[in-house]
């Protein structure tokens, strides 16, 4: 800002802060200014300098902002990479963030995890208070009050590389999630087993018999006529007396 606020907790009323050796693009801009107006004695023209400083600050931030964003966005890609090599695994953390979806965990190893409040406890319901800024359990005989600062034993659930988060939950949420995948697993190999072994034990009902194999297998009629002739079959000896 090229306004001179002064610094509170300070208690000065004139403040410009600046570093040395130079780091960012304000820094320099406070080095030039120094030089030329007060080394160089150049004359001071307020409302040029001002207008300037305005936009040049403006450009600052926005520069700062944006590279700050894109810094985070790298470091959590590069913790879901890791973390992705780390399925199940089990984790010390504390909580630093409460929402009404869930809670951000601080590993141990520094990365940050969501804890979605289904992941908690499937066995019990939780609800976000917002007064107090915490998460609670809805049971009356068992309360559970999840607060910031409270640390915690976590496992590493999955990773979305494409959103770059790390997927949380706690060990009762792990050993039901664990059951439902057994119980899957057996389920289907109990299927494709039913699909390669033949059921012999069921009988087709009302099956009609094989009419035209039977009649091949068998001896074909000879008929004769009134002279005595034979004349094959009866339906051909049916023609030939139409014929006649």
């Amino acid at each position: 800002s090229p306004s001179n606020t002064g610094h509170f907790g300070l208690a000065e009323e004139n403040y410009l802060h600046f570093t040395s050796p130079i780091r960012r693009y304000p820094d320099l801009i406070v080095n030039r200014t120094l030089h030329d107006y007060y080394f160089d004695k150049e004359k001071f023209n307020y409302n040029r300098v001002y207008s300037q400083l305005v936009n040049l600050g403006n450009l600052t931030t926005e520069c700062e902002r944006r590279a700050t964003t894109i810094e985070r966005r790298v470091d959590d890609l590069e913790s879901a990479k890791y973390m992705a090599n780390h399925i199940n695994e089990e984790y010390e953390g504390m909580i630093i963030n409460i929402q009404k979806y869930g809670m951000f965990i601080e590993l141990d190893n520094g990365i940050e995890g969501l804890l979605s409040i289904e992941d908690i406890n499937p066995s019990f319901k939780y609800t976000y208070v917002d007064k107090h800024m915490d998460i609670q359990s809805t049971n009356k005989t068992q309360r559970e009050i999840y607060k910031l600062g409270n640390k915690m034993k976590v496992f590493i659930k999955s990773v979305d590389i494409e959103h770059a988060q790390v997927n949380l939950y706690t060990k009762e949420a792990k050993e039901i999630a664990d059951s439902l995948a057994l119980y899957q697993i057996k389920e289907k190999k109990e299927k494709e087993e039913l699909k390669r072994k033949k059921d012999d034990s069921r009988v087709k009902k009302d099956r009609k018999p094989n009419y035209k194999n039977s009649h091949s297998s068998s001896k074909k009629k000879v008929y004769y006529n009134s002279k005595g002739e034979k004349r094959g079959n009866y339906s051909k000896g049916r023609k030939d007396a139409r014929r006649k």
